[in-house]
């Protein structure tokens, strides 16, 4: 049946043929390029995650599929609008510790620094909690107050959403104390695989059946995908916590992890109003169809560089170490191999979407293809990010955090503020064009930066140079 309103949707079945050979070619390929350019076990963790990253994308395009035929434009609208929100809060309800925890619990495995590595654990679990609890419960309280008169569903979605915020408060935690301790794959698979899959077949019964279906029996369906990804993750990382952490009673060195902590969360903040500002900002000066569009568009768009993040994950602990040992030039090589793998995969992926968009927004319903003036702008925005490379990795694993925060606050102001003027015009399209110019600008920037203050160049630019 799938396959049926696929092919009804505006991809014959050679089409589909044809772009799943070259799926497989691509990954056969990037397989076999991740071999020659970077062997041991960073390659084996690389291409892990690139497989991950390729189910991850297939499953994500798949469900986006089964959200918008089962709710509608502006259902759907309304569904992205309380995400987005829940990966805004998230941010501060993490406090930065999913960050820190990245560099500090890979410094400390490298020194063999148990104690504080186990302070680490503790403290940043118990602050995460009760914070996350705090931040969703009184956001419920404030949407139920100013939603209830213009839209009870919608409220009522908002509120039950919530849930959400320390759900993905710890997801995110665990995530990086994993990844830190450089179970890369192991830190990626509760987000990428189990929460994906699992949500997927809770949603495919109903869509099966040929049923439509409200916001907030969704949103309940994500909250128990959510959890139910969380349990598998916390399960892991008790596996996998060394056990000199067990054993050692904790140190907390509470003033150096506030200092960093601080400009972590807001790096955070800024970055998740860089992703999901645009979407807040149609939600309040457009209807539930405008950001319908836009989701659906900045959802493919995501999906196709889906390939940078894995990298930045995988790389993180790596880059910490290299840098912190002072191994400036192999430094240099793993990022400038990093750079041509990201831009290998993606810009061809961005610049065929934007060749076949009509095509692929008919996929996911006939009034979907009227953003495809706004998928193409967003993909223009994410080829400049995937040939710029790990450049916020860089600067944040070399200490240079500030420098990354007063970027991204100039990105988000330029968003803002282009956003306020095109938004209430034109819709999706002025939402589009400012996501795209901000991320690009940040980009640039923090290029250039990285160049000066690191003496390193992350972005596919320095092959070119050759």
């Amino acid at each position: 049946m799938l396959v049926q309103e696929m092919v009804e949707g505006g991809l014959g079945l050679r089409e589909r043929e044809k772009l799943q050979t070259a799926s497989r070619v691509v990954h056969s390929r990037l397989a076999g390029f991740l071999k020659g350019a970077l062997r041991g076990k960073l390659a084996c963790i690389l291409h892990a995650t690139a497989s991950l990253t390729f189910g991850q994308a297939s499953m994500s395009f798949l469900t986006n599929i089964v959200l918008t035929r089962m709710l509608g434009v502006g259902n759907y609208g309304a569904y992205a609008l309380v995400v987005s929100w829940v990966s805004l809060l998230a941010i501060p309800a993490a406090g930065g510790f999913d960050r820190l925890s990245v560099r500090e619990t890979a410094i400390y495995a490298a020194k063999g620094q148990w104690p504080l590595m186990s302070g680490l654990f503790r403290w940043s679990n118990r602050i995460t909690l009760i914070v996350s609890v705090l931040v969703g419960a009184i956001t419920a309280a404030v949407g139920w107050l100013v939603l209830r008169t213009s839209s009870t569903s919608l409220a009522w979605a908002f509120c039950i959403g919530m849930v959400l915020v320390p759900v993905a408060a710890l997801t995110q935690l665990r995530q990086g104390l994993l990844i830190g301790l450089h179970k890369v794959v192991q830190g990626q698979l509760s987000e990428k695989l189990i929460q994906p899959l699992f949500f997927l077949a809770l949603l495919l019964p109903g869509f099966m059946l040929g049923r439509k279906t409200g916001t907030v029996a969704v949103i309940v369906l994500r909250i128990m995908s959510g959890v139910v990804a969380y349990l598998a993750g916390l399960w892991m990382l008790a596996r996998h916590c060394p056990q000199e952490v067990r054993q050692t009673p904790p140190l907390y060195d509470t003033s150096n992890w506030l200092a960093s902590v601080w400009p972590l969360t807001c790096i955070g903040i800024v970055r998740a109003l860089q992703r999901q500002g645009s979407i807040v900002l149609l939600g309040i000066f457009a209807s539930t169809d405008q950001v319908g569009l836009f989701s659906v568009s900045n959802r493919i768009a995501q999906i196709l560089v889906l390939s940078l993040s894995s990298f930045n994950m995988a790389l993180a602990p790596s880059v910490a170490k290299l840098y912190a040992m002072n191994e400036r030039t192999e430094l240099q090589r793993l990022l400038t191999k990093s750079a041509c793998i990201i831009a290998l995969v993606c810009v061809p992926l961005l610049l065929g979407v934007i060749l076949l968009r009509e095509h692929l927004l008919s996929i996911f319903g006939s009034k979907f293809t009227a953003a495809a003036p706004t998928l193409a702008i967003l993909c223009a925005g994410q080829i400049v990010n995937a040939t710029t490379g790990n450049t916020g990795i860089l600067m944040n694993m070399a200490g240079h955090d500030r420098e990354t925060l007063l970027a991204t606050i100039v990105s988000v102001a330029l968003s803002a503020l282009v956003g306020l003027l095109l938004i209430p015009t034109l819709g999706a399209l002025g939402a589009a064009t400012s996501t795209s110019l901000a991320l690009a600008g940040m980009n640039l920037w923090l290029t250039y930066r990285a160049i000066k203050l690191v003496g390193i160049d992350p972005s596919i630019l320095r092959v070119m140079k050759k």
